[in-house]
C-alpha cells in the first residue's frame, strides 16, 4: 500500500491471474464511509500472482506470477509497460518499485534460490545480490536508495557492504 495526500493506493494479486488496483480513501475521511474502491484490474498473467508492488510516484503497479514473469502497468489506465522474465523462471516471491533510483528489485519465492535482482524499469539487468543459504526478506528504506536483506537463518545483510560505496540500486 501506498499513501499519499489523496488517499492511498493498493494492489491485490489473486489466483484467477487477475490484479486489482484499488483506492482508499485518506485518513482525513471518517472511518464508517471508509470503503476501498477498486480503480482497475490490471490482466496478463497466464499462471497466478504471487507478489505485488505499487508506486504512486512513478504511476506504476507491478505483479509477480508462479511462472516467473513480472508484469509493469500504469496505475492511471492500467496500461502493460513492459514484462519481465525471472532468468530462471522461478515464482516471484520480492517484488518492490523504487521510485527515486526508478528501480524494480525482483526476488525468487523459493528461500534457496538466494538472490535478490535489481531491474532498471527498461528491462535490463543490472544487478545481482546474492546471500548464502538463501532470502527470507527484503525491505526498502523509505527514502527508497538502500535494500535490507534478510537470510534464512536470521541475518540482516546490507548488499553494498560487501562492495562499499556500489548499491545496487544505482549503476553497478
Amino acid at each position: 500500500m501506498l499513501r499519499h495526500e489523496s488517499g492511498a493506493l493498493l494492489i491485490t494479486g489473486a489466483e484467477d491471474t487477475t490484479a486489482v488496483l484499488w483506492f482508499l480513501a485518506p485518513p482525513s475521511v471518517p472511518k464508517h464511509t471508509t470503503v476501498p474502491q477498486p480503480l482497475r484490474a490490471l490482466r496478463g498473467h497466464v499462471r497466478e500472482i504471487s507478489a505485488v508492488a505499487v508506486s504512486a510516484h512513478l504511476d506504476l503497479a507491478a505483479s509477480g506470477a508462479v511462472d516467473g514473469r513480472v508484469l509493469l502497468h500504469t496505475c492511471h489506465n492500467g496500461a502493460l509497460v513492459r514484462s519481465i522474465t525471472h532468468p530462471e523462471g522461478a515464482t516471484i516471491g520480492h517484488l518492490h518499485i523504487a521510485s527515486l533510483p526508478h528501480r524494480l528489485l525482483v526476488g525468487a519465492a523459493a528461500t534457496s534460490e538466494g538472490r535478490l535482482r535489481v531491474y532498471s524499469l527498461g528491462g535490463a539487468c543490472l544487478h545481482t545480490f546474492a546471500l548464502a543459504g538463501g532470502i527470507r526478506s527484503v525491505l526498502l528504506t523509505p527514502e527508497h536508495m538502500c535494500v535490507v536483506v534478510g537470510g534464512v537463518s536470521g541475518e540482516a545483510r546490507d548488499p553494498a557492504a560487501r562492495r562499499p560505496g556500489r548499491w545496487p540500486m544505482t549503476r553497478p
